[in-house]
């Protein structure tokens, strides 16, 4: 089955050119060589398993409600949301459940840093 025109190796005793089809013989061997997944001769498996847990992830901020928010805006919202719900109840103030209801907790750093810059800009005319 060689050519003398072939540049292509032999290959398990076989050497073709891209005139001649792939010899069968071949086909069925590397067929069963791919399927394989251990050895046949000393049981040792090809592949190998691995186990992937996600222990932390790596946030870079969040999307809340349509809003690119900052991960650092995120953490304070994070942060501040228990004591700001404990305030809200403890308080009493309709207006001021119903803002607790409509802002998410994610997004409670920036309405602090909403809040303070206000302040700021009251106090430096």
């Amino acid at each position: 089955m060689t050519d003398a025109n072939s540049n292509a190796p032999p290959l398990f005793g076989w050497a073709w050119n891209e005139r001649e089809e792939f010899p069968h013989e071949l086909r069925d061997v590397l067929a069963t060589i791919i399927r394989a997944k251990e050895c046949q001769n000393c049981g040792k498996k090809f592949g190998s398993e691995f186990i992937i847990t996600l222990n932390e992830a790596l946030r870079v901020g969040a999307i809340v409600r349509g809003v690119d928010v900052e991960e650092g805006e995120v953490r304070d919202g994070e942060e501040m949301a228990g004591e700001f719900h404990k305030f809200v109840m403890r308080s009493g103030d309709a207006q001021m459940l119903k803002l607790a209801k409509l802002v998410p907790d994610e997004l409670l750093g920036r309405f602090a840093n909403f809040i303070d810059a206000a302040r700021k800009s009251k106090e430096d005319p």
